[in-house]
């Protein structure tokens, strides 16, 4: 469900939203993010994987005005800079498309077998199942 450039943009967010580190050593992009994001974004269909694709371009092409260059081209340091800026933004909408964004990858990242063991857990199956309806809610 995501084109090659939107998983660029993912694997450039998860590089700088989750560094590698004591735990976990390996670099975001290389342990499966985008692709498990794919995954996450069709099971919960096609009109709410368009607005998490907007947010991703939104993400991706607004440092061309503010730095003259893509989000995914920026240095690591410049990247995260310019994700801090839009999670600490006084304006909700830009808090809320950088949180929706981040939390996917979030989520993704700590899903993954190398993950779990640095936790100390033990991966089951991984499976994502589509919400049809929201039962909570009638």
């Amino acid at each position: 469900m995501l084109s090659q450039a939107e998983r660029r943009i993912v694997d450039a967010i998860a590089d700088v939203a989750s560094p590698p580190g004591a735990r976990l050593r390996s670099v975001a992009s290389e342990s499966g993010v985008s692709g498990g994001v794919a995954e996450l974004l069709a099971a919960m269909g096609r009109d709410r994987a368009r607005f998490v694709r907007m947010f991703l371009w939104l993400l991706e092409l607004w440092p061309l005005f503010t730095r003259g260059r893509r989000l995914s081209s920026l240095e690591p340091g410049a990247r995260l800079h310019a994700l801090e800026a839009w999670h600490g933004s006084r304006l909700l909408l830009r808090r809320s498309v950088v949180r929706a964004v981040l939390g996917l990858v979030q989520v993704v990242r700590w899903s993954t077998p190398e993950a779990s063991a640095a936790l100390g857990w033990k991966p089951g199956p991984r499976s994502v199942a589509p919400v049809t309806r929201f039962t909570q809610f009638p």
